[in-house]
């Protein structure tokens, strides 16, 4: 019996500092839970290479037993898009720009809420609009979050029979 390989999984939103790191964070945290074999990472289409995680994203994390301390955004690149299996933006811009990136993996690049089966797909950027709005936003990704997984690790199985 073969080794299952990890799903490979990328989110992308616009500086890497808010909604992706907290994507990523999520993902993790429900593939620990429920025996995905996943690897998850997250980028930005316009990040400062090396940046914190903003405060209010590591502040709603903490509160929701989610680590970012460690989180530094990365730039999106081509490479990235190459090697994930299933990426997942914040918006339909998000996409645009990674499909125009690698566009022979346009098939494997999804707007989040919209693969989760949400009627609206884009998750709004709480960037400087408070901990609230950082709060929904989180409460907002662990739900979308979970659905495109278990759609995707669905999928997948589905593919191997």
């Amino acid at each position: 019996m073969s080794e299952v390989r990890a799903a490979r999984v990328l989110y992308v939103c616009t500086g890497n500092t808010c909604r992706s790191p907290l994507a990523e964070a999520v993902a993790r945290a429900h593939a620990a839970h429920s025996g995905l074999p996943l690897a998850v990472s997250s980028a930005g289409v316009a990040a400062d290479e090396g940046a914190p995680a903003s405060a209010d994203a590591r502040a709603v994390a903490a509160e929701a037993g989610l680590d970012l301390s460690h989180h530094r955004a990365r730039a999106l690149t081509r490479a990235m898009l190459l090697e994930s299996d299933l990426v997942l933006t914040m918006s339909e811009a998000h996409a645009e720009r990674a499909r125009a990136l690698a566009p022979e993996r346009a098939a494997s690049i999804h707007v989040l809420g919209r693969h989760a089966g949400a009627a609206s797909g884009d998750v709004p950027d709480p960037f400087g609009r408070g901990r609230e709005v950082y709060r929904h936003t989180l409460e907002v990704l662990r739900d979308w979050v979970t659905r495109s997984l278990e759609r995707h690790v669905d999928g997948a199985k589905s593919r191997e029979h």
